[in-house]
This record gives C-alpha cells, sequence and structure tokens, in this order.
C-alpha cells in the first residue's frame, strides 16, 4: 500500500521531471538551432570566400589568355602579311613573351604539317588528327580553340594548346597558329589561394567537358576523361553558379562554385569539402555544445536536488501528520478513559458504618443510610427487597407455613 506521501513526492517528481524535460528539450533544440545557424553562416562565408577565388583564376585565366591571344594574332598577322615561313619565324623569336607560361609557338600549314619552327623534330610531324586542326578545318569562325590537355609528340609531355585559324584571302583554310601552354603555370596560381588539402581548383573545357588545369594535378591517364557535372544542363546560359557533386575525378563528394572565362569555351570551377565549413565552426561548436552540455547537467542535478527536497519534505510533512495522528489518537484514548472513569465510581479504603443502623460516615462526617452512600459513590442502583430470615422475622404470618416445612 502506497503512503499518502509517496503520492505526494510521485506526483512533483513527474510534474519536475517533466518540466526538466521540456527545459532540457529547449534546450537541446535552441542549440541545435545554433549550431545550424551557425553551419548555414559559415557556408555562406566558405561559398563567398570561393566566389572570390573563382573570380581571381577566371582574372588569372583571362590575363594569360588575352597575352595568348594577342600574341596569335600577332604572328598570324605577320604570317597572312609575308607569306614567309622565315619572316615569321624571326618576328617570333624577337618576341618577349614570358617563355615560363608559353613553351612553343607553332604555325601549322593546311595540310596538317609544321611550318616554324623548322626544326628536325617537327620535320615529318603531321597534325591533321588533333582535336584543334579538326576544329578550325570545320569551323570558319574567326575564334580561339582551347584544346585539351594531351602527350606532345614533340616535347614528350603534358600540355594544352590555344590555336586561331588562318584564313586565305579567298575565305579558304589557310593553316593554324598555335602555342602550347603549361597546366602548371595556372595550377602555381591556384595554389597561391591556399585551398585546402581536399579541396579542387579546375579549368575546364565547356564543349569537351575535359581539363586544361587542375590542382590536386590529376594521373596522366585522367586528362582524357570527361568531367561529368550538373552544370552541362544548359552550356548555352552557362554563366556562374553552385553544385554539389561527386568527382569523376577522384570520387570525391564536393561544394562547387563555377564562373565561365569571360567568352572563352572555359569554365573556372572550385569545390570544397563540407567538413571544411565543419572545421572552421569547430571551435565555436565545441563552446555551443560545452554550454549545452552544462546546462543539461545542471538542469539534472538541480532537479535530482529537488526531488529529494520533495522527498524529504514529504517524508517530513508525513511524519508530523503521524505524529499529529498518534497524538489525537492519544487524546481520544485518554478522553475515552477519563469518561469511563467518569462513569466508573469505585469505593475504596475501609467504610465507618454503624454496627446498628448500618449508616456510613461520609467526608464530611455526616451518618447517611448505606443506600444513599453507595448510590452517590458508584453507579449501583439499589431494588428493595427482603431476605427469607427478615421475611419470617416481619412476616411470620406469610413465612409460617413454609417454617413448618
Amino acid at each position: 500500500m502506497i503512503r499518502p506521501f509517496e503520492y505526494i513526492v510521485r506526483n512533483k517528481a513527474i510534474t519536475l521531471s517533466i518540466t526538466s524535460g521540456l527545459i532540457i528539450l529547449f534546450v537541446v533544440v535552441g542549440g541545435a538551432v545554433s549550431l545550424r545557424k551557425m553551419y548555414d553562416d559559415e557556408r555562406v562565408r566558405v561559398v563567398r570566400d570561393a566566389d572570390m577565388a573563382v573570380d581571381a583564376c577566371v582574372d588569372h585565366t583571362l590575363q594569360l589568355t588575352n597575352q595568348v591571344s594577342i600574341l596569335l594574332n600577332s604572328v598570324r598577322m605577320v604570317y597572312t602579311a609575308t607569306r614567309s615561313a622565315a619572316a615569321t619565324e624571326r618576328f617570333v623569336s624577337a618576341l618577349s613573351y614570358d617563355r615560363s607560361v608559353i613553351k612553343d609557338i607553332f604555325l601549322v600549314g593546311a595540310d596538317g604539317a609544321f611550318i616554324i619552327p623548322r626544326t628536325q623534330n617537327t620535320a615529318g610531324q603531321i597534325v591533321t588528327d588533333r582535336d584543334y586542326f579538326l576544329y578550325h578545318t570545320s569551323t570558319a569562325a574567326d575564334s580561339i580553340f582551347v584544346s585539351a590537355v594531351e602527350l606532345g609528340r614533340l616535347t614528350g609531355k603534358y600540355y594544352f594548346r590555344m590555336s586561331r585559324r588562318i584564313t586565305n584571302p579567298d575565305g579558304s583554310f589557310g593553316g593554324i597558329v598555335l602555342v602550347t601552354l603549361d597546366p602548371h603555370m595556372f595550377t602555381r596560381y591556384y595554389q597561391d589561394l591556399k585551398l585546402g588539402p581536399q579541396n579542387v581548383a579546375a579549368l575546364i573545357g565547356i564543349h569537351d567537358r575535359r581539363l586544361r588545369a587542375r590542382i590536386p594535378e590529376p594521373e596522366p591517364h585522367m586528362w582524357s576523361i570527361r568531367v561529368d557535372a550538373p552544370l552541362w544542363t544548359d552550356t548555352s546560359s552557362l554563366r556562374s553558379g553552385t553544385y554539389s557533386f561527386k568527382s569523376s575525378i577522384d570520387s570525391v563528394y564536393r561544394t562547387h562554385v563555377y564562373r565561365k572565362v569571360g567568352d572563352l569555351p572555359l569554365v573556372m570551377v572550385l569545390g570544397f569539402l563540407e567538413q571544411d565549413v565543419v572545421n572552421r565552426t569547430s571551435e565555436r561548436r565545441m563552446w555551443v555544445i560545452l554550454l549545452v552540455s552544462i546546462l543539461i547537467i545542471s538542469i539534472i542535478v538541480i532537479t535530482i536536488v529537488w526531488v529529494r527536497i520533495i522527498r524529504a519534505n514529504a517524508q517530513l510533512t508525513e511524519d508530523i501528520l503521524e505524529r499529529k495522528r498518534n497524538e489525537a489518537e492519544r487524546e481520544r484514548l485518554v478522553a475515552e478513559m477519563q469518561a469511563t472513569l467518569d462513569k466508573v465510581k469505585q469505593l475504596e479504603g475501609i467504610l465507618p458504618i454503624c454496627s446498628f443502623c448500618k449508616k456510613i460516615r461520609d467526608k464530611q462526617g455526616e451518618w447517611v443510610v448505606m443506600e444513599k452512600y453507595i448510590g452517590s459513590h458508584s453507579e449501583a442502583m439499589f431494588s428493595h427487597g427482603f431476605c427469607p430470615d427478615c421475611g419470617r422475622e416481619h412476616y411470620p404470618e406469610y413465612f409460617k407455613d413454609r417454617t413448618t416445612e
């Protein structure tokens, strides 16, 4: 049987536990909301930083490609004006350009053979199967072409090319002027951005979706792999945006920020891990988690203390009530006993009685008939009659026959 105070403790403990649980839930939800907001705010900052980094990479790429475009136009102008390989080669030799970026300048005829430089390595080499040659022979537009990274037949190294079409006065295909570019000259700038160890920056061709430059640098066979990404859904309106995707190069899931490189058929992509956002918020997250943990532990401790206080107070209240009940019971018993004593009057001690008339002397010295004395000192009542002896003595006429018998 559960005692009343246990009901009190149970009810108050349940109420306090529910209240504490709701407070803990509020603290946990508040902490989770704070962590989520912290993460979202930091992610916005990371995306903004990535946007700035992409813009810097695009500007750097445009600077380099603009230099190359000017160089290509200059060489093409000299060749179309002179139609002399020697004069064009002398012009190229006299040019001042960054040879760490631009490795070689070539002039290719309509038959795919090298016109300049005229060296032993270029002699007999035909490039009619290269993508840049196929593009310019099939496209009359005077647009710059950026080829995929391929292994150079003359250098034995992985380069990509930028080229322009040479058009004869009659509009027919007259050849190509092209330069070879080292992808490392682009990635060296990307490295200066101090990207995270798992982050990636890549320059990708829009038409063939293949890499032109990338950091970290891929394995040699990866240069020819098409880069799958959601940004290719509509290349006609491709300008800028953000997407999350698992890379087909290294199979790492990243969030990517991309920007088209001017009017070139190139797009600059920078990808970062979501873990970078987590890492940048780790210290603040730790403080939030610590604060939430302290609050939860404090609430639990306070709840336990209050439950014990409630139990102690309830026990004390129960003890007091028990004592009061006992006292009331004792008082009731005393009252009943007193009432009983009041009803029961006893004759005690030696009663002074007259030897003749049998009167009894009371405390006031008065001689009271025995019946009256006993009646006033006890609950006894007298019913008068007479015994046979007294009957024969006082009423012999009524007891004569019985006497003779």
